[in-house]
Order: C-alpha cells, then structure tokens, then sequence
C-alpha cells in the first residue's frame, strides 16, 4: 500500500512539473538545422510599457534551401514620435536566436547568408527628425527617410560554426527646427540725388532721390516634427555548401602526382 501511494505521489508530481523544452530538427537539402524555440529571446521598449520580453511563439520558423527563414509576425516593433514630449526619443528592440546546423555527409558549411527584412517610416529624417536601424550578425541597416518603405539588409557570417544570431533594433524621433524660404525683402544701403529733368523753358522737376541696395532671401524658423516606426518582420539564414572531395578524388589527385613526379625524374636522368 504504501508503494502503490508514493508511485502515485511521483506520478503527479512528473505530471504538475514543468514540461522539459525539445529541439527541433529541419532536414534541408544538404544541412540539418537544429533549434529550441524557448531559448530565443525577444524584446522590444515601448513609451507606455518600458522593456518587455515576447513570448517566443511569435516567432514561427520555416525552412528553405540550406536554411531557415524566421517570421516575427509584426510583434519585433518599435516606434518614436517626437511630438510626444516635443523633444528627442528612442525605443529599441533586442533579438537571440541560437541555431546549429549540420552538414550532411560530403558536404561542408563554408559560410552563412544572412538577410534582415522588414518595413519602415522615417517621416523628416532628411531634416535630421527621425530615423531608424537594425543591427545584428553579418549585416546591418539605416533609414532617415520613407512611409511605408521596405527594407532588406544583407551579409555574410564566416566559418562553419554559426554563432548565436543576435543584435537590435531602434527608432528614433526629434523635435527639431528648420529655416523655411518665404520670399525677399529689399535691403537698402544707400542712395543719391539725381537732377530732375528740365523743359524747354528751363523750368526743372524737383532733384529725384534714387535708392541703392539689394534683393535678399528670407527664411523663417519652423518646427519640425519627426515620427518613425520600424518592424522586423523576418531573418533569413542560408549555409552556403561547398562539396567534399570523395576519396577516390583524393586517390586520382595523388596518383596524378606521382606520374608527374616519374616524369620529371625521367627527365632529370636523360638530362644527365
């Protein structure tokens, strides 16, 4: 009886406990990309919020040739509006994603394509107002300007071993002044009396004071507002293949070798 009662008190114990996380494994055509989604961690800062850490099943992971393709959904979001607080702001987002791929047999990883892709509005960034950015493994990108715009940064990552992707990414806003053209003005530096004209009686105009000076641009100072916004939509890492020579390459290479070196001791031995 009392067995029969501590079986049970272990049974519910293994069943109440936590569930132990399971990588997964993608069979690409010539790699195997293995992955835990609870080890990625996803952050982004907003006004009302301050830091938050996503749940990671926003990100949905996918294969394609070679690799992964990783979809955030639109969650990997930020924005800053400089009319907030009529002055400067930034909210940034942070991203890790461990990964390992393997090569298959005859196969050997040379390097890694990376691609950070993604939509952006950067309103008055050319004013100096707003702008936005994304930096991570291999490959980074900014943008000043644009509505609705979409991004694609690309890059390599070196070695076979790839390491764990990660980095950031910002929008920023300002509230900031510019000068605006709205016309001329006529800016006087002097002038002189000229003798008025006289007829034929010789009876004369008064003297007529002619005025000198120039036509000059006028600028006014004016606000400018700048809003941005910045949504990594997706990361796509891509193993780039090169083939291991076969064995019986290496023993044709070699057997090659040795021909050549027959033939030039031959040579040598004539010679002599």
């Amino acid at each position: 009886m009392k067995i029969s009662s501590l079986s049970f008190i272990v049974a519910m114990l293994l069943s109440t406990g936590p569930a132990m996380a399971a990588s997964t494994t993608i069979i690409s055509n010539q790699v195997d990309i293995t992955y835990d989604r609870d080890a990625f961690l996803l952050e982004v800062e907003s006004p009302y919020f301050g830091w938050e850490t996503l749940d990671n099943s926003i990100a949905s992971v996918s294969g394609i040739a070679n690799g992964v393709e990783i979809s955030f959904n639109g969650y990997l979001y930020a924005s800053a509006d400089g009319s907030r607080n009529w002055g400067y702001e930034i909210y940034n987002g942070n991203f890790s994603l461990p990964l390992s791929f393997t090569a298959h047999s005859g196969q050997l990883i040379e390097s890694y394509s990376i691609t950070y892709s993604g939509t952006y509005d950067a309103s008055n960034g050319s004013l100096g107002a707003a702008g936005v950015s994304v930096g991570g493994s291999g490959a980074s990108f900014y943008g000043n300007d644009g509505y609705g715009s979409s991004f694609s940064a690309t890059g390599i990552i070196p070695g076979a071993i790839l390491p764990t992707i990660a980095g950031s990414f910002e929008a920023w806003a300002d509230y900031t002044w510019t000068s605006v053209y709205i016309g001329q003005e006529w800016v006087v530096t002097g002038g002189y009396y000229e003798p008025g004209p006289c007829d034929e009686y010789g009876i004369c105009e008064p003297d007529q004071w002619i005025e000198e000076g120039y036509w000059e641009d006028v600028y006014m100072d004016q606000g400018v507002i700048g809003t941005a916004s910045i949504n990594l939509q997706s990361i796509q890492i891509v193993a780039n293949i090169a083939a291991v020579p076969e064995a019986d390459t290496y023993a044709m290479l070699l057997a090659g070798l040795g021909i050549l070196g027959m033939i030039a001791r031959r040579r040598s031995t004539t010679k002599a």
